[in-house]
């Protein structure tokens, strides 16, 4: 304790606002950060390098006054690396120059009442940034309260990016071969632009360990209908309300939030309760909770809620699908 108060007294006159670094460190890591001028040296032990470059199982060991900044560079990570940087035959742990096969490395990991098996964890999924398939699965396991409820009981399709966001991606609705046999799934008849009318089984996402699966698979687009199914895998009457509004050339998330205040008083006055969020890069969604009498009542609302809009402010908005009606204008979806 004596050795933190000592550290603070030293940099509490050195503190500025922003970092120092090149790249701006991830987000979450920085949340309540305070900046200092980069004056002293400290030492830490640690167990691995990820591929990004960053240094994971941390412990601060002190100041080092008999070291110079300059004197400071990366240790040379070979195929194994101890806690203090130097090579032992018999650590495990590596960063990009290790072999293949411990690249692909796999753990079996318990969550709550269920085992399933993870790989790959150190693969960089998003460049630019650094973060990990491992990191993705920490993000998915975070925000499992708020996401699970959104996802239970619908069939799910995915879109998977194996070798990250700036590698090919593809599109999947059947669970994979080698899915956990707990995973509950619905076996239902395929449908839109991508379905032959086959059966598909659709995973089922209920709890932390299939979201946690899901993750495992670079699944970093998850996409659910506005119905769930029940229990024998029948398909419920929508129970979600999701008009979509997509700035056309010209426009931007400013008009589409001009909209969406208009579309909330509509919706309201129909004693609705809508909840903003963005959608895709640019564009905007409003989520109601429905209880409609028919499948085709919320498609047949909606479309009378679009074409309302439009009617009322044609330049700015448009229920017509077609590119060249939608320049200058918010498409309301």
């Amino acid at each position: 304790m004596a050795q933190r108060a000592d550290l603070l007294a030293a940099v509490q006159p050195l503190q500025r606002r922003s970092h120092h670094f090149a790249t701006a460190p991830p987000r979450e890591d920085i949340t309540h950060a305070r900046w200092v001028e980069p004056r002293f040296v400290g030492q830490v032990e640690y167990r691995k390098f990820t591929c990004a470059g960053r240094l994971r199982h941390t412990s601060w060991r002190g100041v080092r006054d008999d070291i110079s900044a300059g004197d400071v560079v990366v240790p040379e990570v070979t195929n194994a690396t101890t806690r203090t940087g130097a090579a032992s035959p018999t650590d495990s742990t590596s960063r990009a120059t290790a072999p293949a096969e411990h690249r692909a490395q796999r753990i079996t990991v318990q969550v709550n009442d269920k085992r399933l098996e993870l790989s790959n964890l150190d693969k960089v999924l998003y460049p630019a940034e650094g973060y990990t398939r491992g990191e993705v699965i920490s993000y998915y396991t975070n925000v499992a309260d708020v996401l699970l409820p959104h996802l239970r009981d619908r069939p799910i399709t995915v879109v998977r990016w194996p070798d990250g966001v700036e590698g090919q991606r593809w599109f999947g609705k059947n669970a994979p071969p080698g899915a956990p046999d707990w995973l509950r799934t619905a076996r239902m008849r395929s449908s839109g632009t991508r379905g032959s009318g086959g059966p598909v089984d659709y995973p089922l996402i209920d709890d932390l360990a299939g979201l946690v699966w899901t993750a495992n698979l670079a699944a970093l687009e998850l996409h659910v209908p506005q119905w769930t199914v029940d229990d024998a895998g029948n398909r419920n009457l929508p129970n979600r309300l999701v008009p979509d509004l997509d700035p056309g050339e010209g426009t931007s998330i400013v008009e589409c939030c001009r909209v969406a205040e208009r579309l909330r008083d509509l919706v309201v006055a129909d004693e609705l309760t809508p909840l903003p969020t963005t959608s895709g890069s640019k564009g905007m969604q409003l989520y109601a909770s429905i209880a409609p009498s028919s499948a085709d009542a919320p498609s047949t609302y909606a479309k009378r809620l679009a074409q309302q809009l439009a009617h009322h402010t044609p330049d700015t908005v448009t229920a017509v699908m077609a590119k060249d009606r939608r320049v200058k204008r918010v498409f309301v979806d």
